[in-house]
C-alpha cells in the first residue's frame, strides 16, 4: 500500500495531460495569536516560524514611544512543534494589535482550533487592553480554548492569582512565555494544542459530555 503521506491524486493541465499532485496526510493545526500593540506577537511568530512574514508600517501616532513599527494585516508562518503525542504541523497567524485594525480579527480567526493571547505584564496599559481584545474574542470564538501567554512577567511585581483576577482569567489560563526564546514559546504552542485536542475529544461522539466553559475554553473567570 502506498504510504499515506505520499499519496498523489490526479488533476488535468490545460492541455488535458494528468498532471500528479501530492496530497498532504498531516493534518495542520490553525493556532491565532493575537493580544494588545507591542505585546509581541510578531517576534513570537518569527522565533517559532522559520518562515514568517509580516506586513508592518511605521507607526506615527503615540505609540512609538513603545515600537517604531506594527502589524498591519497579520503575521503568518508555519512550525513543527514537538508535543507528547509526536511533532505536530502548526500554521500561526498573528493579528494587529491596535484597535483600529480590529476588523482583521474575527477573519483571522475563522477555522482556528486554539488562540493565544500575548500580554506586556510590565505595561498596565497592555493589561488594560487585553480585556478588550479577550472580550471580542469570546464574542465570535466563544467555544474555542485560549492561554494567556504573558510576556515580561516579573511574578515578584504582581502574583499569577493578582494578574489572573485583573485580566478576567482563571490562573491555570497563565503561561509565562518570553516571545524570543525559541523553546518557550513552541512550549507555549504545545500547551495550546493539548487544550485543543481536550476540546476536540470533548465533543467527539461517545465522550462523556462536554467539559465545563470555565475549563475547556482556557480558564475564562
Amino acid at each position: 500500500m502506498q504510504d499515506a503521506a505520499h499519496q498523489v491524486q490526479s488533476t488535468p493541465q490545460l492541455n488535458g495531460t494528468p498532471h500528479a499532485v501530492p496530497v498532504s496526510a498531516v493534518p495542520v493545526h490553525k493556532i491565532v495569536v493575537s493580544g494588545p500593540f507591542g505585546a509581541g506577537k510578531t517576534t513570537f511568530v518569527s522565533t517559532v516560524c522559520a518562515n514568517a512574514l509580516g506586513a508592518e508600517q511605521v507607526v506615527s501616532d503615540k505609540t512609538s514611544r513603545v515600537k517604531e513599527q506594527t502589524t498591519v494585516a497579520l503575521d503568518h508562518g508555519t512550525a513543527q512543534v514537538p508535543t507528547r503525542g509526536g511533532q505536530r504541523a502548526v500554521t500561526l497567524f498573528g493579528t494587529p494589535g491596535q484597535e483600529r485594525f480590529s476588523f482583521m480579527w474575527p477573519i483571522l480567526g475563522l477555522g482556528m482550533v486554539a488562540y493565544i493571547l500575548m500580554v506586556d505584564v510590565s505595561r498596565l496599559q497592555s493589561q488594560a487592553q487585553l480585556k478588550g481584545i479577550m472580550k471580542r474574542f469570546a464574542y465570535f470564538a466563544p467555544q474555542v480554548p485560549f492561554v494567556v501567554a504573558a510576556n515580561r512577567w516579573s511574578r515578584t511585581a504582581i502574583s499569577a492569582p493578582d494578574l489572573a483576577r485583573f485580566i478576567g482569567v482563571d490562573s491555570s489560563a497563565l503561561v509565562h512565555c518570553d516571545p524570543r526564546d525559541s523553546e518557550e514559546s513552541k512550549a507555549v504552542l504545545a500547551h495550546t494544542l493539548e487544550l485543543a485536542d481536550a476540546r476536540t475529544n470533548a465533543e467527539s461522539p461517545g465522550s462523556h459530555g462536554h467539559r465545563r466553559m470555565g475549563h475547556s475554553n482556557g480558564g475564562r473567570a
